[in-house]
């Protein structure tokens, strides 16, 4: 079972628009796409999913979190982190409020002989071509206790094993002796983020 997961807010819904309709139009196999929203952009949701009358082929399910004023980037990303806990299918797919289908799409498409695929360059590689890319690298081995070798976010529908979020987040705690969500929150809200 794989579940579509995206967190997004009102001010993407513009790119969301596009993204619902696209998924509506080319995915099948899917237990559910699950949106994450503050709670104050829930009735704008709500609208939205009504103004499509969309025809999926699995369910459309949105759940509210309490937004952290001048956090919202960072928390955006703890709920990533924390997708196994709002979600109880044993595989997540992630894609951003930007992103469409364009073909026909089912979770067999994610997977090579029953594991995800999950596209990857080495650090070493992609800082040779953009230099700036470093600073992935060093902001991940600052939270995890290990160096990174693989800068992996090369393309959307990264899919995870549920078990591969509790491993992070125990990881993280580890090396930071924090809470996973305190340790993200603690940054700066600015991209790029440490």
């Amino acid at each position: 079972m794989t579940d579509l997961f995206c967190v997004t807010y009102k001010k993407d819904f513009p790119y969301l628009r596009h993204s619902l309709r696209s998924v509506a139009k080319f995915c099948s196999g899917f237990n559910q796409f699950l949106i994450m929203l503050p709670e104050d952009d829930m009735a704008a949701f709500a609208e939205l999913l009504a103004s499509l009358k969309l025809k999926t082929k699995f369910p459309i399910n949105s759940l509210a979190y309490v937004d952290k004023p001048g956090k919202g980037m960072l928390l955006h990303m703890v709920k990533i982190v924390a997708a196994d806990m709002y979600s109880s299918a044993e595989h997540i797919c992630h894609i951003d409020a930007d992103c469409v289908y364009d073909t026909p799409t089912t979770p067999e498409d994610l997977f090579i002989d029953g594991k995800p695929i999950l596209r990857y360059e080495p650090f070493t590689s992609i800082i040779q071509r953009h230099d700036s890319m470093a600073r992935w690298r060093d902001a991940t081995a600052a939270c995890l206790p290990f160096n990174p070798k693989n800068e992996t976010m090369r393309a959307h529908g990264a899919t995870f094993n549920r078990v591969t979020y509790v491993k992070s987040r125990q990881m993280i705690e580890q090396k930071t002796n924090m809470r996973f969500d305190i340790y993200m929150l603690k940054g700066p809200n600015v991209f790029p983020q440490e």
